[in-house]
């Protein structure tokens, strides 16, 4: 079972992508485009049967080794190069787990 975003589409007709921006979560400190860890191009996803757009978050290479509480974003982005205001409802204090467990620590053979 994977972890996936789910948004809406804009509405706009130049859209070329979509930004995903994310940061640790932190106690009255909101997320934007200026305290944001990392933006990540997550492309133009497929509009579903529904009307959303989803994309499985626990493949995506920069994502990879996150664990913990978390604030993400979702911004359009315009063929000039415009970037929308973030949407943040539903993706503040988001708990993300893309961390392996370490291995066991010491093994042997036996016989008894």
């Amino acid at each position: 079972m994977g972890a996936n975003l789910k948004f809406k589409p804009s509405g706009s007709q130049d859209v070329v992508n979509y930004n995903l921006y994310y940061k640790p979560d932190e106690p009255n400190i909101d997320l934007n485009k200026n305290n944001s860890v990392a933006v990540i191009n997550i492309g133009k996803p497929d509009v579903d049967e529904d009307g959303f757009c989803h994309v499985q978050l626990d493949t995506m290479p920069e994502l990879a080794g996150l664990d913990g509480m978390y604030d993400l974003g979702v911004a359009s982005v315009d063929d000039a190069g415009n970037v929308s205001p973030l949407l943040t409802t539903g993706l503040m204090d988001v708990s993300l787990d893309f961390l392996a467990p370490s291995p066991p620590s010491e093994a042997s053979i036996y016989w008894n």
